[in-house]
């Protein structure tokens, strides 16, 4: 029998917290978007109108754009990756002012077992020369539907550009949000992600990196158990 040894020990976690981060077997990607090419919106994607005008600007600057860079005013934000970002002029809209940027629809019905998921990064903002301080109030709503519209969505998540704001952050920067699509979306043949974006007339919000996968269920039984302090997690490879 062979004895663990402390640092033996130490490196077997290692290993078990590597292999944690390898995609399930038969992971599908439905979309993926980094909003890299010059088109914007990307095909097949809507940008709506909602409501709201700019003071002083043209009907172009309330709705989605995209940004390669932004340092006009804080927060001087990089894209995430690659060269261009989603962008909302919130600093130049009316309060109330919204737009919806919706991705193509996505057909779930190859896949009804196992967990569809959204996955996408924000930018939280820290502004302190102006003096908001981080209560930057801004915000991104992001709902799933059957169709391209609010009209009966589901909300998932509703994030404030602010640091200070939900969801709190320590700082101003590129934030990865993971969400779980509902299970009643999970044999629907359209699917539409709508990032509903909000003005404060604050700062400007923007969204990088946005994808659309598919977990499939574990079959068998799991290959590795691991053991967080007093809680085992099974961990399953497809």
């Amino acid at each position: 029998m062979k004895i663990l040894t402390p640092l033996s020990f130490i490196c077997y976690s290692i290993i078990v917290l590597t292999v944690m981060q390898i995609q399930p077997a038969g992971a599908q990607n439905y979309l993926h978007q980094s909003f890299d090419s010059t088109g914007f919106p990307p095909g097949g994607w809507s940008n709506v109108y909602v409501k709201g005008a700019a003071y002083g600007g043209s009907v172009t600057d309330t709705i989605w754009n995209r940004e390669s860079s932004y340092s006009f005013i804080e927060p001087s934000a990089a894209t995430h990756t690659g060269t261009g970002m989603a962008a909302y002029n919130s600093w130049g809209l009316y309060p109330g002012s919204e737009a919806l940027l919706v991705t193509p629809a996505m057909d779930f019905t190859s896949y009804i077992s196992g967990l569809n998921k959204l996955t996408f990064w924000f930018y939280k903002s820290n502004v302190t020369d102006i003096g908001w301080d981080g209560y930057e109030a801004d915000t991104l709503n992001v709902w799933v539907n059957k169709n391209a519209t609010l009209s009966g969505a589901v909300k998932l998540k509703t994030l404030i550009d602010g640091i200070r704001n939900v969801p709190v952050v320590s700082t101003a920067g590129w934030y990865q949000y993971i969400v779980d699509l509902p299970d009643s979306f999970s044999s629907s043949s359209h699917v539409y992600i709508i990032f509903d974006a909000v003005s404060a007339y604050n700062v400007d919000l923007f969204l990088d990196d946005v994808s659309i996968d598919h977990n499939p269920e574990c079959s068998g039984n799991p290959n590795v158990t691991f053991k967080p302090g007093h809680a085992y997690m099974p961990i399953c490879f497809g």
